[in-house]
């Protein structure tokens, strides 16, 4: 974030080739009128072109409308909740969408992934004999976010994925950056 041009060898170019040495890795960028990525990584970059401050502000909000949408759906909602040991999932009636959520406890951490996943695998989810078979078949499905902490410390950042409200989110930033630079002129 706000890495521009006058030291790029101390971290942009470290995380481009990262970002090329390793298949799963995905270079982002987020940087006011710098916000690029080589051409060799470029189908694996999210570069977003914006003042680091109010592009962090709409994601923050954005997660706060998310989170409480999702704390809405699950209490007014309890009928459509399934729990094992370590899962819970649920359908979500304002957004017409089934999420599920794995979190293991224990004295040396927690780990917490969520998924977004679908009405099939919702309606198999309590079928099995075992609960490792269920989560097996969560972990099938998109997965949102995770989070790692351990004894040791965190094991990398929390993680949360890019879909359709984000992008919107995105394009209203754009425009009002737009606007402002209208304004100015």
């Amino acid at each position: 974030m706000g890495i521009g041009s006058n030291t790029p060898v101390i971290i942009k170019y470290p995380f481009w080739r990262m970002t090329h040495a390793n298949e799963k890795a995905v270079y982002a960028c987020l940087n006011y009128n710098e916000a690029y990525a080589p051409s060799e990584i470029a189908e694996r970059s999210i570069c977003i072109d914006g003042d680091t401050g109010e592009v962090l502000e709409l994601l923050l909000d954005l997660c706060k409308k998310v989170a409480q949408n999702e704390s809405k759906a699950a209490k007014t909602d309890m009928k459509t909740e399934k729990r094992g040991n370590n899962w819970t999932a649920f359908f979500d009636p304002g957004t017409g969408r089934y999420f599920a959520e794995i979190m293991y406890t224990s004295r040396e951490g927690r780990e917490q992934y969520d998924y977004e996943i679908t009405e099939d695998i919702y309606d198999q989810l309590g079928t099995f004999h075992d609960d490792i078979d269920n989560e097996r078949l969560i972990k099938t499905a998109k997965k949102t976010y995770s989070f790692e902490n351990t004894m040791y410390g965190t094991l990398g950042p929390e993680r949360t994925v890019w879909d359709e409200e984000a992008d919107e989110a995105m394009k209203a930033a754009e425009a009002k950056k737009n606007n402002n630079r209208k304004k100015k002129n």
